[in-house]
Parts: structure tokens; C-alpha cells; sequence
């Protein structure tokens, strides 16, 4: 029986974090898998497979918006967006998501 990648979208995080964990650790993917109790092939297939998917921006994505982050404060970066929109940015904001958003919304 062929190999098929799972379409639970819990269980292809698991072996994106995965494959995120072994490319940092620097170890081979026959230690790897070994040290965290799952086979070698099993992770060739999962990066295979994910290297063939095409890389597509999910239409929606959640919002989380806190009541205190909606106004400006001392230490706030204001972007200003097209059609007068306004984006609050506080210390510690990781920038390629907030370009990534700034992309998407200037689409809209």
C-alpha cells in the first residue's frame, strides 16, 4: 500500500513542527527520528510531500484583537494603510507577519 500524507490538519503541523525541529538540531535524519521515537522514513515522506504542495496563503486567517492594544500608547508604531486604515504595532512585533498582513490588506 502507497504512503499518503494525512489530511488532519493537527497531524501535518505535528510533522511540520517536526521537520522545523530537525533542520534546527543539525543531527541526521536516522538520529533525529530515533532520538524522538518515530521512523526515518516517515519524515523523508512528510518532507517530500510538503515540499510538493503548492505554498498557498490561506484566504482567512484568525484575529485576535485585545481591548488594549486598539489605541495608540507612548511606545506604538502607527502604519497607515490605503482607504485610512490604521495598524497599531507595539515593541516586539514580529515583522514578516506584519508585512505579511500589510500585503493582505492592502490587497483588499
Amino acid at each position: 500500500m502507497a504512503w499518503t500524507a494525512s489530511k488532519s490538519p493537527e497531524i501535518q503541523a505535528q510533522w511540520r513542527q517536526r521537520l522545523a525541529d530537525w533542520r534546527e538540531s543539525g543531527l541526521s535524519v536516522q538520529r533525529f527520528a530515533s532520538e524522538q521515537d518515530f521512523s526515518a522514513p516517515s519524515l523523508w515522506f512528510w518532507r517530500r510531500w510538503f515540499e510538493d504542495q503548492p505554498q498557498q496563503s490561506p484566504a482567512f486567517v484568525e484575529l485576535k484583537v485585545e481591548e488594549e492594544a486598539l489605541g495608540p500608547s507612548q511606545d506604538t508604531m502607527v502604519v497607515a494603510l490605503g482607504r485610512g486604515r490604521l495598524v497599531y504595532l507595539r515593541p516586539g512585533f514580529d515583522a514578516s507577519s506584519v508585512a505579511r498582513l500589510v500585503t493582505t490588506l492592502e490587497q483588499l
